[in-house]
Formats: structure tokens, sequence, C-alpha cells
């Protein structure tokens, strides 16, 4: 087995488990664990990216950044303008309210300063 289809599996079962732990199945009640895991990985796969293009002289930071937001926004867009119809229907009116801060601190890619228990 390749070495990126290893990663690619751990990256797999990490997201797996916070699933397991969305859905309180037993035994997988530390839910950080995978979101960590992913994120571990996820910054090995980005930094080996970065210095295989700087060892061929062929870094550039403006590429990186267009890379990763080519790849990001289109998922976070869709998300964004399929959820938003039905926090009406969903969430009371507190629970809107907070979502809809939510929205627009996402358009400016900051926090709402608040976190909400679910």
């Amino acid at each position: 087995m390749s070495r990126i289809a290893y990663f690619d599996g751990l990256r797999a079962l990490s997201v797996l488990c916070v699933i397991l732990f969305h859905y309180n199945v037993p035994y997988f009640s530390s839910g950080f664990l995978g979101v960590d895991l992913f994120f571990i990985l996820s910054g090995f796969f980005i930094s080996q990216q970065i210095y295989n293009k700087q060892e061929l002289n062929n870094y550039n930071f403006l590429w990186f950044v267009e890379n990763r937001l080519k790849r990001i926004l289109p998922a976070l867009f869709l998300i964004s303008i399929l959820t938003f119809p039905l926090f009406y229907f969903i969430f009371n009116p507190i629970q809107a309210f907070s979502y809809g801060k939510s929205l627009i601190s996402l358009s400016f890619f900051s926090s709402t300063g608040t976190i909400s228990a679910a």
C-alpha cells in the first residue's frame, strides 16, 4: 500500500470517528480525537506540498492561498446556501438569530465570539 493511500485511510478513519461521535455511538465519545487526527494529517500533507515546491524552487505563497481557496470555498458556499432556507423551519428564533450571525461572520472569515451548545 502506498504511503498516500495509508494517510488517506487514516483521514477517512478520523472523519468516521467524528461522525460516529455525533451519532452518540457507544465507545466513540471522543470526537475531538478524530478532529485532531484529521488536522494533523492535513497539516502534514500541506507541509509536504510546500516543502516539495520549495525544494524545486517553485513555491509561491499566492499560488498556495489560491489553491486552498479553490478547494474550500465552493463547498463552504454550497453548504451555506443549502442550509440557509432550512434554518427557518428547524431552529427556534434564538437559534435562527445565532445562525444568521454565524453566516455573517463566515462571510468575513471571523468568529461570532460565542460558543453555543448543540
